[in-house]
Parts: C-alpha cells; structure tokens; sequence
C-alpha cells in the first residue's frame, strides 16, 4: 500500500481521500498493480481537475475517481467515487502501443478497459481515389470503453509511461488467471 500512496503523492490530487476510500474497499486483497494519474479540462471558461487510481487485486479492477468540478447534489469541493470490477467481467483490455519505425520501446499507450458499463460506436469513412466509385470503403462497430488511459513518454515522461505499461502488463495477468 506504502507504493500506491506514494504514486498518489506523486501524480494525483487529494492523495489521502483516495488513499483512505481504497483502503476501505481494498478488503486486505493483495495489491498486483496500480496506475495514478490527474488531468485538467478546459470547458466553456470552467476548469477542472480528475484524478484516477486503477489498483488490481487477484479478483477486482478498483477505480478510485476524484473531481473537484461541482456536484449538483452537494456543496464540497471534492467528490470521490469509487467503483469496484470483477476481474471475470472484464469485456476488454485493449492496449495500443505506438512505436517508432526504427522499433524500440514503446513511446506511448493507450490502454481502453471495458466492463460494459460504457460503449461507443466507431465510424471509420474510409476514403477512395476514383470519383465514379459507389463502393463503402469504411468500417466501424461498437467499442467496449468504460475509461481510457493515455500516456506517453514526451508528454508525460519514461517514468509514467513506465507505470503505466506495467499497470496494463499486470491487469492482463490478473484477467487471465480469473478466467482460467
């Protein structure tokens, strides 16, 4: 635990509110990997902060989301949520590794967890050099993506993307031996 606190520390806001809802719901299960990480948005003059905390035990995804945006229903200034995932209902773990030519480490990832709470449709127009053509040339289909984590090493440094792929190695582990 002394790990994932020092990761919030280091990467997240309100590292002792997330710290301690984790704690609550952890259940004493073994920790097998975590991620951290804070973004900011801007939307129409209003700016807001998120923090996540993926931790995976031996049978749960646990997701520790903080906002600081207001809440309708209440006054305070942070909101924490927190929302626990049967390994065994994982839809999809999806991990995009970019790469230069030359190969090498991985310069970035873009890992999509699904467990069906969230989907979307993905339309690809594909496109076609002959005007006279009346062919469909694109492709899409429904995505199974409850959150996206997007990390690379030029914007957020070798030592998050670090974190970040042995955060996806760890869960793809955890989701193979729940099923087996």
């Amino acid at each position: 635990m002394s790990d994932v606190i020092a990761e919030l520390n280091q990467a997240a806001f309100h590292p002792a509110a997330m710290a301690s809802y984790l704690e609550e719901c952890l259940f004493e299960e073994d920790i097998l990997g975590f991620f951290a990480g804070a973004q900011t948005t801007f939307d129409r003059g209003t700016i807001a902060r998120y923090a996540n905390l993926f931790v995976v035990t031996p049978s749960r995804l646990i997701h520790v989301y903080a906002s600081d945006l207001p809440f309708p229903e209440s006054s305070e200034e942070v909101h924490i949520q927190v929302q626990t995932v049967p390994l065994t209902k994982l839809l999809s773990v999806d991990a995009v590794y970019g790469h230069s030519a030359e190969g090498g480490p991985a310069a970035d990832l873009v890992l999509a967890i699904g467990w069906g709470g969230a989907s979307r449709i993905v339309i690809d127009f594909g496109s076609c050099d002959d005007p006279d053509c009346a062919g469909s040339h694109g492709s899409g289909g429904a995505a199974q993506e409850d959150i996206v984590i997007r990390v690379s090493a030029e914007g957020d440094g070798a030592k998050r993307l670090t974190a970040a792929l042995d955060f996806a190695r760890a869960l793809r582990r955890a989701q193979f031996a729940a099923i087996s």
